[in-house]
């Protein structure tokens, strides 16, 4: 374990920190910083304090939203020598800026500002209350190697408000709409290649962390060009569409309707290849999970349908209380990492769906489960006790763990191990290489 010094704010519990891997180096972001970090030696190469931040974007109530949360904000490229970085801007409290940083030396290159974009041919009109959001406005960046892409998420008000003291009691959501605006930047200038706006295409909360391209709305399945800016409808059909999964160069697509839940295989040309077909009513939403072994179904929070490389389950099981990760490499049992009261770690042997594995922390779930494929591990932090605690890792072979104790906050990985914070105010950072435990 390295423990690396001299980064301010970490002794903040709140604080999120959030990073981008290049080579040997990360990129770790805070609100209090920005550095380049040698994950071989702990070395910070150099380190940019931020300014206070005052005057949040929760004054206004329209804004460009930025969160390190659930977003990606973070961009490098290696051919260009470029770190990339958007944030909201504290001055104006609505818009967002994208800062490009020299990778080598971490000295700005060039600053450009986003507004607020003009509303919404479908935003509200009057606001549904005083200083209600006409609409909601998500940004974060592409994940993609060769492509610097800025995407802005909207969406109609998805927010009720009770204020008996305002006289406020608003419980009806406007008919939904959606739309994502796009820009491809060019990483040496900070100008546009091409700006689109794509109406009825949305990428929800859990995929702007790792959008490349592929999107799901409604009944159908389509793809943005990043090179391009071309955006086309790949496949459609009748039902609720989850969002789709790359398999072997062709995609997949998990859907729900009034009766039925099922899966469907579809190539380039939108011709559908196979079908998975179940009859199961009362399915509120569908969620495919990709591992190295297969698809796993997930229908609603708890029920997990185990598919492999086949069109038809070999098994399924109810797992409590949220479903968060689905692991499996070829050989191996399926691991299930759960969060919210009551989560666990989870294995079923993949052939029979046999519990194999059932570890509940002391506190809260694992939904923060991360695999390390190189190296055949999982990895999540894991409650002992009562403020005890540690870095759980597991086996995917053997079904073997190790704990390596201290409380720890992960923050991402990298190819030999991750990136963590610790301690009882989690206020040092360390490198874990696990080829050194």
């Amino acid at each position: 374990m390295i423990v690396v010094d001299g980064l301010p704010g970490l002794g903040d519990e709140n604080i999120w920190m959030t990073q981008r891997i290049s080579g040997i180096f990360a990129i770790v972001s805070s609100g209090k910083f920005l550095a380049r970090i040698c994950l071989n030696t702990g070395t910070i190469k150099w380190l940019l304090e931020r300014k206070p931040e005052t005057g949040l974007n929760a004054t206004v109530p329209v804004h460009v939203a930025v969160s390190d949360f659930s977003s990606q904000t973070l961009w490098i490229s290696e051919a260009d020598n470029i770190v990339a970085e958007i944030r909201t801007d504290t001055d104006t409290c609505a818009g967002m800026l994208l800062t490009a940083y020299c990778f080598e030396t971490g000295n700005q290159l060039w600053e450009r500002y986003f507004p607020l974009p003009e509303p919404a041919e479908w935003a509200e009109s009057p606001p549904a209350w005083p200083d209600a959001p006409t609409e909601e406005i998500d940004a974060f960046l592409a994940t993609s190697d060769d492509c610097l892409v800025v995407c802005i998420a909207r969406q109609s008000r998805r927010h009720r408000k009770s204020d008996p003291h305002r006289n406020i009691h608003v419980f009806d959501l406007p008919p939904y709409s959606c739309q994502l605006d796009a820009a491809r930047i060019h990483p040496q200038t900070g100008t546009s290649i091409w700006e689109q706006r794509f109406v009825d295409v949305y990428v929800g909360i859990i995929d702007r962390r790792c959008f490349t391209g592929i999107w799901s709305c409604g009944s159908r399945v389509g793809n943005l060009n990043f090179l391009t800016g071309i955006n086309r409808t790949l496949y459609e059909r009748e039902g609720n569409l989850s969002w789709p999964v790359c398999v072997n160069s062709r995609y997949a697509v998990a859907w729900h309707d009034r009766s039925n839940v099922g899966v469907d295989w579809f190539d380039d040309d939108g011709i559908r290849i196979r079908q998975c077909l179940l009859h199961q009513s009362k399915a509120k939403s569908t969620l495919l999970h990709s591992t190295h072994a297969g698809l796993a179904l997930q229908t609603n929070d708890q029920n997990l349908w185990w598919l492999a490389e086949e069109t038809e389950p070999k098994w399924q099981v109810r797992c409590k209380p949220y479903i968060y990760r689905v692991y499996c490499s070829s050989g191996g049992d399926v691991f299930v990492g759960t969060d919210g009261n009551g989560g666990r770690l989870l294995g079923f042997n993949s052939e029979s769906g046999e519990e194999t594995i059932n570890l509940k922390p002391d506190k809260g779930g694992v939904g923060g489960l991360v695999e390390l494929k190189n190296h055949g591990l999982l990895i999540t932090p894991f409650s002992s006790s009562p403020r005890q605690g540690g870095l759980l890792i597991l086996d995917c072979k053997t079904n073997t763990r190790t704990l390596v104790p201290g409380i720890f906050a992960l923050i991402g990985q990298w190819d030999h191990g991750v990136i963590c914070r610790l301690g009882m105010n989690r206020a040092q950072l360390a490198i874990i290489d696990v080829c050194t435990l």
